[in-house]
């Protein structure tokens, strides 16, 4: 029921610290960790249950980390289309230490993987290319669904900086929807 998030909630999250218990386990991932607890903490003094998060990062890795790899899938070092003029490199992706997860761009010496002359970054929930439904599925959310983010995007002119979810669950004789949180093409 509803009640102020006080001291007894999290007594009862630091008792079953790394064990599977439903009552504190708001991110639904079997298990009492940090991000039961950030959630927790956000929520310290409201009058309202706790919010149950289906899927959440908050990026607080060490500086120069990879994002982690239990939410989130590299594309590969692949070159192909769409992504032909800046093709990914796993070392484009990397927390900065300070709450951020940077995907950067950046201008190679040579054209990247015999593509353009940038390297970029590809992060998903779920394998690329893997064929449909996708595999390696790490986070699929039932609809409706609420997506809350911050994003920094850049203002380089030519870039395509692009946010957005995709279902993972049909085959293409169902269709597959793109749904756009934000995509951007930058200009000059």
């Amino acid at each position: 029921g509803n009640k102020v998030v006080d001291i007894d909630d999290l007594s009862l999250l630091l008792i079953n610290w790394k064990k599977n218990y439903p009552q504190a386990d708001f991110v639904k991932d079997n298990i009492i960790d940090i991000d039961d607890l950030s959630i927790l903490l956000v929520n310290w003094g409201k009058t309202s249950t706790v919010t149950n998060y289906i899927f959440q990062d908050e990026f607080n890795s060490a500086a120069g980390t990879p994002a982690d790899s239990s939410k989130w899938t590299l594309r590969g070092e692949i070159c192909d289309s769409p992504a032909s003029w800046a093709c990914p490199k796993n070392s484009n992706v990397f927390h900065d230490g300070n709450g951020n997860l940077i995907l950067r761009t950046k201008r190679e010496s040579a054209n990247w993987l015999d593509g353009g002359p940038y390297s970029g970054a590809w992060l998903s929930t779920f394998e690329y290319g893997s064929g449909w439904p996708a595999s390696n599925v790490k986070a699929s959310l039932n609809v409706p669904y609420k997506i809350e983010m911050k994003a920094l995007m850049p203002n380089t002119p030519g870039a395509w900086p692009s946010i957005w979810a995709i279902n993972v669950d049909k085959p293409n004789s169902q269709n597959i929807y793109e749904l756009d949180i934000a995509e951007q093409r930058m200009t000059y």
